[in-house]
């Protein structure tokens, strides 16, 4: 399986390669492309085609069509426009019904599952929940701090401005990624801040750092083939693996120093005897605090193996996508999404679920039975080929529904990339509760608890549905005039939508999602401690 998938990853950078290098234009001419890295050609379109490269915002569809019929005279292009304005009204009408769909649909589902008799399907929906809008809310609020950037720098951002920018990013990164594990200590007390922290601090160091990575893999050297970035990868999984074994050391340093410190006071008392009932409360206080620490270090570990999961497992799906397209996702030049680059990727998605299952249940059961470093190297493998593939159904949902609204590279169609915003947020509520009801009713619901399957459901759920916010929120902002002026409307909605959900999902979802775990927890408790003759 490992052969065929490395195969696959060939043939498609030498497909990807060939691309890079030659396109076929509308006339079936062979015309050589630019040699800057990350430019693919355009392929060159009609005159009649070309007036839907830049439309107006959704918006101002139906105002300018309706303009355009009103300013009709009896010549041979009244027919034409009057299409052209009925194709525009079509498009705005799916969109809109799109968007209520996918709307009443994830409501209630919602609703559906979270009152349902089945314990598990329920704990696994308030997760869910609970990991998808603060996913939902980092995504948003990530995009508030780049508008807020551009703001401040203008249209025309300089190369310098750019390098501060990719600084900064990085620098945010390391605080964030320091920052979380010291606020988790200092509420480990408070139940609700430390699932919190636990929750939000993955997505916001993992989601900082895909950011920041991405960045530094956009320089010249990296984007210059898929050979090349996919070396950048593998060196940002060292620079990761690094930053993970100094965090380690310096933890295991420090809880060393904390344990010491008692043992010297004690030998320091020498020959005076402590009462009984000072022993004894010391004692207590002692077995206390060593379940407080190691429970803390395994919840640090958990979460930087998701973060390293997240950011390694979206380089990877970059990396890919740049071997079928032959250009860096993202880049401002880009090409019409086509039905074998969706095959392309469809292919990689299946071949990447395999092997991660294949993995997951040959080589992940030993991973007890190895030395710590090696067993923490094999689950965190096995969590990076299954965040891929999350990352990888969705970009294929993504380009499938691109592909299928005839939509350019860049979404100039406003419509048409309206349209697939819509049908993307059904499309990915519809991967995410479908098996999960269906696994429901067959009375199969032990995996949807899983922290993969929530991670993974969560990653699909939240940018499925941030596309379609955000893109909701460019065509309102693009109603006033001037691009500053646009920049800040954006932002406003962002924050007004930020301050909106994250109250709920703070005081209700998150006392939900753990009530619900807890009595799931007391039920398996209570099915282990049930004698042999009762159970039966």
């Amino acid at each position: 399986m490992l052969w065929l998938w490395a195969a696959f990853a060939v043939q498609a950078v030498q497909s990807a390669e060939y691309k890079a290098v030659h396109a076929v234009a509308a006339n079936g001419n062979i015309e050589s492309l630019h040699s800057g890295p990350g430019y693919v050609r355009r392929e060159s379109r009609s005159s009649q085609d070309a007036s839907f490269v830049h439309q107006e915002p959704v918006s101002k569809v139906v105002v300018s069509a309706t303009e355009a019929v009103s300013n009709l005279t009896v010549k041979s292009g009244g027919d034409q426009a009057v299409t052209v304005w009925k194709d525009q009204e079509k498009e705005a009408a799916t969109a809109m019904s799109l968007s209520l769909l996918a709307s009443i649909g994830f409501v209630l589902s919602v609703f559906y599952m979270v009152n349902t008799s089945n314990t598990m399907l329920q704990v696994a929906t308030w997760r869910l929940l609970a990991s998808s809008i603060s996913l939902f809310s980092v995504i948003l609020l990530f995009m508030v701090m780049k508008k807020g950037w551009k703001t401040m720098m203008g249209s025309s951002e300089s190369s310098e401005a750019k390098v501060i920018s990719d600084v900064l990013s990085f620098l945010r990164y390391l605080i964030l990624l320091f920052l979380t594990p010291f606020l988790l200590k200092k509420k480990m007390e408070t139940e609700s801040l430390k699932q919190c922290i636990r929750i939000v601090g993955v997505h916001l160091v993992g989601f900082a750092g895909a950011d920041a990575f991405t960045d530094i893999l956009k320089q010249d050297v990296f984007n210059s083939g898929p050979y090349m970035y996919f070396l950048g990868v593998l060196c940002v999984c060292l620079l990761l693996g690094a930053i993970q074994w100094g965090m380690r050391k310096w933890r295991a340093r420090s809880e060393g120093s904390t344990t010491s410190a008692p043992e010297a006071s004690g030998e320091a008392a020498g020959g005076s005897e402590a009462p009984p009932a000072d022993a004894a409360a010391a004692a207590a206080a002692t077995d206390s605090a060593a379940p407080s620490s190691s429970g803390f270090a395994a919840l640090v570990e958990e979460m930087e193996m998701e973060i390293v999961a997240f950011t390694v497992g979206f380089l990877f799906s970059m990396w890919l996508r740049f071997c079928i397209t032959g250009a860096v996702p993202g880049a401002r030049y880009g090409r019409k999404t086509t039905g074998d680059d969706v095959n392309w990727l469809f292919c990689f998605a299946l071949l990447t679920f395999l092997f991660a299952a294949a993995f997951a249940k040959f080589v992940l059961p030993n991973a007890e039975n190895l030395s710590p470093t090696l067993g923490r190297l094999v689950k965190t493998l096995s969590a990076v080929l299954w965040m891929t593939f999350g990352w990888l159904v969705f970009y294929l949902c993504q380009w499938f529904l691109w592909n299928f609204t005839a939509d350019d590279a860049n979404g100039a169609h406003h419509t048409a990339k309206l349209i697939a915003a819509n049908g993307l947020a059904l499309m990915g509520s519809v991967l995410v509760f479908f098996p999960m009801v269906v696994g429901h009713l067959l009375k199969r619901s032990s995996w949807m608890t899983s922290p993969t399957f929530v991670n993974i459901a969560s990653l699909i759920l939240a940018f499925s549905w941030e596309t379609a916010v955000y893109t909701a929120v460019q065509g309102a902002s693009e109603t006033v005039e001037g691009e500053t002026m646009q920049k800040v409307l954006a932002m406003i909605d962002l924050v007004i939508i930020l301050v909106v959900i994250l109250p709920g999902w703070y005081i209700y979802m998150l006392p939900s999602a753990r009530a619900e775990a807890k009595e799931e927890a007391n039920a398996d408790a209570a099915a282990e401690d049930k004698p042999p003759e009762a159970a039966t």
